[in-house]
């Protein structure tokens, strides 16, 4: 018998501040900053409209500060609350000498300057994180997928460390998501993992499918019978996400469907944020 099992680690090391806050409310409100500024970033060209709503939304990431003068200028700190921007190269902005004036956005559009805005992480409670390791060595799987993982050497070092090595393959491709929550897949000796095909690029009618992916791993069973898994995170129901789940199921049915017409084994499993009579989950 081959036990396959999948769990949500909820990130093992490190997780966006965002994801952990008292009120989640809030929380969400600073996601949908952090999606809305990075999506104005990369637009070919800025209209001062534009630069005026990306001066604001990184005022509420904290980004910027509104100082005593009531001048927005840049936040210095090691440590950023909800977000910090990256630049790589070019110039992005310009702050005045006078601290009554605010700072200014110079970049013309993406092709100016190459950079972007990340969640600021913080450290993962250890004890939570010890007993995901217990849990998982409880449901003592052959196969596990593994849900809202931040990468593959996090994941390594997760088996390695508190998990005592138990599992040989340890594999995770980086998603569509931003904030570092990824779906992997990890198996033990003698259930090798033969082929990886990732669906980040799968498009229907309205774009993007996968908040995440949606990869398929070829695993060997020992005795040499080939199962397909499919792991998947749906979109989360912040923020309603119904047609977002049900686009999804709809694509993830037709991936089966293809591969059940060529006699291939297939399991589909993950967290698909809904129970299974929900229509969003079901297609």
């Amino acid at each position: 018998m081959v036990r396959i099992a999948s769990f949500n680690v909820e990130n093992l090391f490190s997780r966006p501040k965002a994801l952990n806050p008292i009120d989640w409310n809030f929380g969400k409100t600073i996601l949908k900053a952090f999606h809305e500024v990075n999506t104005l970033l990369s637009k070919y060209s800025y209209s001062e409209s534009d630069k005026m709503q990306i001066r604001d939304l990184f005022v509420k990431l904290d980004i910027y500060t509104i100082n005593n003068k009531g001048a927005i200028r840049r936040k210095r700190t090691q440590y950023p609350r909800w977000a910090r921007l990256r630049k790589n190269r070019g110039n992005f902005d310009r702050e005045p000498k006078y601290k009554t004036q605010n700072v200014e956005i110079t970049a013309k559009g993406c092709a100016d300057w190459i950079g972007w805005v990340e969640l600021a992480k913080e450290t993962t409670n250890e004890m939570g994180t010890r007993m995901t390791a217990r849990v998982i060595q409880d449901v003592n799987a052959d196969i596990i997928a593994i849900i809202e993982a931040e990468d593959r050497p996090s994941l390594v070092r997760f088996n390695n460390d508190l998990l005592d090595g138990i599992y040989d393959h340890v594999m995770l491709i980086d998603g569509n998501d931003k904030r570092g929550i990824d779906v992997g897949i990890m198996t033990r000796d003698n259930f090798e993992i033969k082929s990886i095909q990732s669906n980040v690029d799968l498009e229907d009618n309205a774009g993007i499918v996968f908040s995440r992916d949606c990869p398929q791993y070829k695993i060997c069973t020992p005795n040499a019978i080939e199962l397909n898994i499919l792991v998947n995170h749906f979109k989360s129901q912040s923020g309603g996400g119904d047609a977002k789940r049900k686009r999804q199921s709809i694509q993830v049915r037709k991936i089966v469907d293809d591969l059940v017409a060529q006699n291939e084994h297939v399991v589909v499993l993950g967290d698909l944020n809904e129970g299974p009579y929900n229509s969003g989950s079901q297609s």
